[in-house]
């Protein structure tokens, strides 16, 4: 009998019809909340090729110096997040969006750090 076999379904809901539609109910939620903790958690991918034009832009922001310290910091980390999720959304392997893996990981943002990745964006081809 299926109740014998489905140990989550207590001995009340011995009918078959209720097990098979508890189990699709609960599969159900189940799929839901993994979809909902990939996209709560992610940055949303944008097309590679408009993230590619966003790194570029926040690179020469950097280098040009257009703004505070941290509001650099941010735009590139921002920019650099998005890449990467769209490479990782695209499976592009491209040398820029493997610079946007290492990048993103990275927990050294100096100003010297931020100057070396800009000028790498904006030396890689798309």
């Amino acid at each position: 009998m299926l109740a014998r076999r489905i140990a989550i379904f207590p001995r009340r809901f011995a009918s078959r019809s209720i097990q098979i539609g508890l189990l699709a109910l609960l599969l159900a939620v189940g799929f839901h909340s993994a979809g909902l903790a990939g996209v709560m958690g992610g940055v949303t991918p944008v097309p590679y090729f408009e993230a590619v034009e966003r790194s570029r832009l926040a690179a020469r922001a950097v280098l040009e110096r257009r703004g505070a310290e941290a509001c650099l910091r941010g735009k590139l980390t921002g920019a650099l997040l998005a890449l990467s999720a769209s490479c990782e959304a695209e499976a592009r392997q491209t040398p820029l969006c493997l610079l946007a893996e290492r990048a993103v990981v990275s927990s050294d943002w100096r100003l010297a750090t931020m100057d070396a990745t800009a000028l790498a964006i904006l030396a890689q081809p798309a």
